[in-house]
């Protein structure tokens, strides 16, 4: 490097011998790499292949300095954007992409730093960069095979978390068949690989919600059951980032089609319910953002009700025990909400129950006027119908569960006032009349798109705690 600081970044080549240049003209400098990287590829023996990679190396070690600068001394920014266009006019990305696994250690370092750079620049209000990317799709699966080999894999997470910055390559990588071999190298037996791999499909997901909002309701099955094995991983820390990554995603109002359908699963709602009896104390926590989307909401269907009530009792004990020493006000908030929430729907369903009978039997009878008595209005089931008059017809009511819950906490009738929280911000659980309180942390979206806060509807409480002192019924293992 102190060469470059004395000659203004002048390059040698082992193959050209003599100093290039005290200023080379960045020309130079890529014409030169793009015949050592044409030599790589027509090598017919490893030694060749090896000598013209290290004499490839100071060259793109001088273009990631034209790019970059040093600490002491700033970018050029006519030697910057004259390299880009000797880069563009000479096609040197794909061959910097496609050789890359032959290539020095540092020198594939320099090379996404180069190509990451290059993805930014633009020539007036172009990107020529990402103009190529989207032209030649095979440079971004080129991208996600790097992933398989583990001495490149970090270098082409690099590239591809910088392409994914650009909704056209981030929607090129979504819809490609390749996008799902990512589940594969997140369970990679490689911390490294693995944890890159997420940040990736992360990024994917979260970067362009319009995009990825569409991508999630369009390609919903294969891509939740893919990502239900992540759930059940063996892996520590796959489990628990897929958990956080799954509440964040349902909990987005650009998602709101996503949560309604996932929410609405019996076999989802049991395998959160299993998560939060998990040995770790972190993925309870995580599963337990998840659970509180379930019982929260107000259009619940049956085989949802079905399960929480069948399991109701211990499920209200162990969310009375669950994390009991953590002492984070908007947890216990939520923690008394769902516990009261339960309660209510059991409540509710033993006086459906009792109410059935006698009204079945009128009915049967044909007791038409005595049993539009009893059953006038028509009394709501969990999973928003009524249950029908002597005379045929069914009356739908909604569902108000707000008398049973505690004070201060929502009712999804209408009444209550909303969860408290202390300081101001975030989202608030949706009344059925619009009206929202703002807790902190994110929240089920409405229907619409609205929801106030960041994320709007439940509150989220972020945070670890201890492991509860019972788990909740094995029934929901069995449905």
């Amino acid at each position: 490097e102190e060469i470059f600081r004395r000659r203004r970044f002048g390059v040698r080549s082992q193959s050209a011998g003599p100093m290039v240049a005290d200023n080379p003209q960045p020309v130079h400098v890529v014409s030169e790499a793009v015949g050592l990287l044409q030599q790589v590829e027509s090598a017919t023996t490893p030694a060749a292949r090896q000598t013209a990679s290290e004499a490839l190396s100071p060259l793109v070690q001088t273009m990631k300095h034209l790019l970059y600068g040093f600490p002491e001394q700033p970018v050029d920014a006519d030697l910057s954007t004259a390299l880009a266009s000797a880069a563009w006019d000479a096609n040197l990305l794909p061959l910097l992409v496609v050789h890359l696994p032959h290539l020095e250690f540092e020198c594939r370092k320099d090379v996404a730093q180069v190509v990451s750079s290059l993805l930014r620049k633009s020539s007036g209000n172009r990107l020529p960069t990402v103009e190529l990317f989207v032209s030649d799709p095979s440079l971004i699966r080129s991208l996600l095979a790097g992933y398989e080999t583990p001495s490149i894999a970090l270098n082409c997470g690099l590239m591809l978390r910088e392409a994914v910055r650009h909704e056209a390559l981030c929607r090129q990588l979504l819809y490609m068949a390749e996008f799902y071999t990512l589940f594969e190298h997140i369970e990679s037996a490689l911390f490294e690989v693995a944890s890159d791999a997420f940040s990736t499909f992360k990024d994917a997901l979260t970067k362009h919600k319009p995009l990825a909002a569409e991508f999630l309701h369009e390609q919903y099955e294969p891509l939740f059951a893919a990502y239900t094995k992540l759930l059940s991983s063996g892996n520590y820390v796959t489990k628990r980032q897929s958990l956080k990554l799954l509440s964040e995603l349902l909990l987005d109002r650009a998602n709101f089609k996503v949560m309604t359908r996932y929410i609405s699963s019996a076999d989802d709602l049991k395998l959160i319910m299993l998560l939060l009896r998990d040995a770790s104390k972190t993925i309870q926590y995580e599963a337990f953002h998840v659970f509180k989307i379930f019982v929260a909401n107000p259009n619940r269907q049956k085989p949802i009700v079905d399960i929480l009530v069948r399991n109701g009792n211990k499920l209200v004990a162990f969310l009375e025990r669950f994390q009991a020493d953590k002492e984070e006000e908007q947890f216990i908030d939520e923690k008394n909400f769902l516990i009261a929430e339960v309660q209510s729907l059991c409540a509710e369903h033993e006086s459906t129950a009792a109410t059935d009978a006698p009204a079945a039997a009128g009915a049967s009878a044909g007791a038409d006027a005595s049993a539009d008595a009893d059953v006038r209005d028509g009394i709501p089931r969990a999973d928003g119908g009524g249950i029908p008059r002597a005379n045929g017809e069914v009356v739908h009511t909604e569902r108000a569960v707000g008398s049973a819950l505690l004070g201060g906490i929502p009712r999804w009738g209408g009444g209550g006032g909303a969860i408290p929280r202390s300081g101001s911000g975030g989202g608030g659980i949706p009344r059925a009349d619009g009206s929202c309180r703002a807790p902190l942390g994110g929240g089920i979206p409405r229907a619409s798109g609205e929801a106030s806060g960041a994320s709007g509807g439940v509150p989220r409480a972020r945070g670890l705690g201890d492991p509860p002192t019972s788990r909740p019924g094995s029934e929901a293992d069995s449905g």
